[in-house]
């Protein structure tokens, strides 16, 4: 299907194909849906979805929209067999997509047999998914990205999910997961690969608040866990990465598999404030890594980063920071790192920064429940403990009152000497004749009979010969303050004619 604008659905309206047929041994796979538009925007319930009701694998699904993919409302894009067959494929190209309100890209095997599909999401700008609808106190529609397996009983692996953008954010309970079914020990595979390159901040935060009577909330999650099989991989990879106010990042494993591994690599920043990165083994099978590279500042606030086996003689998960890209700080507030096992050996623990800063609250710990089985702590950086270091600032200011100068109005009755220059009423100047001068309106003479070019007075016996120039009109007025009468080179009785 090609539009030339925008695509839009709602209030139910579905894009669809399915395998179908009285006989479940039919191999007809499902047609595949390709979707190309300007824009594509759904709502209501909406669906672009293929499925199989046999044994035939259901068809693939591509988008590609060069402006913007919106779904909300429970609309989905889902590949989905409720027959034994396998779920197609998913591929997303965008220049944004936004996921809310329960908007949903899902690849997922909900029965016993069959196995979910991949998920591939390249968006050039922006990249949202944000929010939860409620229909009920016991049913929520997360918005999210999924490949999971839904049948407790059902063996297959979880499909992977690989996501390139230029930002992202997983906010207000969104989800992405590639998980078997989540009950322990239920489901006997593994979970998936999740896979998230962005070119700028890639953000994960907050928790949707469902305002029941225990008072639970859902964390705005990144996860890759095993039910009854191994956790899966989470590689996280952008400018800066902040994963905030209750998010979470995990790849755990409920069963008989081995834990997952987390990575995450930031150019500038990772900053963990309220939030925590996990992995954990039940039993039988070694804990998983979790690896922390930045090039700027690694800093974490009331957050944890744990690798923990909880039970058997299987080691812990080693925990490593800084040893592909070592950090300028690495900052400890309140805040956990752990590798614990239950009886077999704790993970190790490695740091590598160039400056390790520490509160006297956070902890760093690498045990076992058996002492001598205890874990390794490496850190190479220059470690600062503040706890007792640091100093109140003085609160007191410096007084500059007596550095100021008194207002004008405070020194208006002082004494001063004034100069007024105002104008001759009457007569206007000649067009004709010479202007006034523009530094004086009038002359200083040496007597009464002075005439136009007066010859030097006392003034100019004091100061030195000076002549003003005619002025045609104005009048000039000096007004000595006592402070300069009686001044060397000046006398009270020098005479003062006005201008002619």
């Amino acid at each position: 299907m090609t539009v030339d604008n925008s695509l839009s659905l709602h209030s139910g309206s579905e894009i669809y194909t399915e395998a179908s047929g009285s006989d479940t041994s039919v191999t007809g796979a499902a047609g595949d849906i390709a979707v190309i538009a300007g824009d594509v925007r759904s709502d209501g319930a909406s669906n672009i979805r293929s499925t199989t009701r046999t044994s035939a694998r259901s068809g693939d699904i591509a988008v590609t929209t060069r402006g913007s993919l919106s779904l909300a409302g429970v609309s989905v894009i889902a590949t989905q067999p409720l027959g034994t067959g396998d779920a197609g494929n998913i591929r997303v190209e965008a220049g944004s997509v936004t996921l809310a309100h329960g908007g949903q890209i899902l690849s997922e095997a909900p029965q016993e047999m069959g196995s979910p599909g991949d998920v591939t999401l390249v968006v050039a700008g922006p990249l949202s998914i944000s929010g939860v609808f409620v229909q009920s106190a016991e049913q929520q529609f997360r918005s999210m990205v999924s490949t999971r397996v839904l049948d407790a009983n059902s063996s297959a692996d979880a499909g992977d999910i690989s996501i390139e953008a230029g930002s992202f954010e997983l906010t207000n309970g969104g989800l992405i997961t590639s998980r078997t079914k989540t009950a322990p020990n239920s489901g006997l595979g593994n979970a998936g690969r999740i896979t998230i390159g962005v070119d700028s901040l890639l953000r994960v935060s907050g928790e949707f608040p469902l305002h029941d009577e225990n008072n639970l909330s859902l964390p705005s999650e990144i996860s890759a866990r095993g039910a009854g099989g191994a956790g899966g991989s989470i590689s996280l990879t952008a400018e800066s990465v902040q994963v905030t106010d209750g998010a979470a990042v995990s790849a755990t494993s409920f069963g008989t598999g081995r834990a997952g591994t987390i990575a995450v690599e930031a150019a500038q920043d990772i900053v963990i404030v309220d939030g925590s990165l996990e992995t954990e083994r039940g039993d039988s099978f070694d804990g998983g890594t979790i690896t922390l590279d930045a090039g700027g500042l690694i800093h974490l606030v009331d957050s944890q980063l744990e690798s923990n086996v909880r039970g058997g003689d299987a080691s812990g998960g080693d925990i490593n920071i800084g040893q592909r890209i070592q950090p300028r700080f690495f900052v400890l507030n309140d805040s956990l790192i752990k590798a614990r096992a239950a009886d077999g050996k704790g993970g190790d623990i490695t740091i590598s920064a160039q400056n390790l800063i520490e509160s006297s609250d956070s902890e760093i710990t690498a045990q076992s429940n058996n002492p001598s089985l205890d874990g390794e702590i490496r850190i190479n950086a220059l470690e600062q403990e503040l706890s007792g270091r640091l100093v109140p600032l003085e609160l007191a200011y410096l007084d500059v009152s007596s550095l100021l100068l008194p207002p004008c109005a405070a020194r208006a009755d002082a004494d001063r000497s004034s100069l007024t220059v105002r104008g001759r009423p009457g007569v206007a100047s000649d067009p004709a004749g010479m202007l006034p001068s523009p530094i004086l309106s009038g002359e200083m003479v040496s007597g009464a009979a002075a005439g136009p070019l007066a010859s030097p007075g006392p003034l100019g016996d004091a100061r030195g010969s000076i002549r003003l120039a005619q002025a045609t009109s104005g009048s000039i007025f000096w007004s000595p303050g006592p402070s300069l009468v009686g001044a060397p080179g000046c006398r009270d009785d020098w005479p003062w004619a006005p201008a002619r």
